[in-house]
């Protein structure tokens, strides 16, 4: 059940975008599945430092994740 809660959750995040997922980042700043989209918006917008950043945030609060 949790894998499929968390596709669940991944697909949503992915139909939002950047704005939405930064205001839900103030609501959930441990959700590491909300800070791996956050920073694939950024990669997408080639905003490499704030990329990094979002990637380095998920993985200090979930190291073995592997996304």
């Amino acid at each position: 059940m949790q894998n499929e809660d968390r596709k669940a959750r991944l697909d949503l995040y992915d139909t939002l975008d950047l704005d939405r997922l930064l205001t839900l980042e103030r609501e959930s700043p441990r959700d590491v599945d909300l800070l791996v989209s956050i920073g694939r918006h950024y990669f997408t917008q080639r905003q490499l430092d704030q990329c990094h950043a979002y990637y380095s945030k998920a993985l200090t609060i979930e190291p073995t994740d592997g996304w």
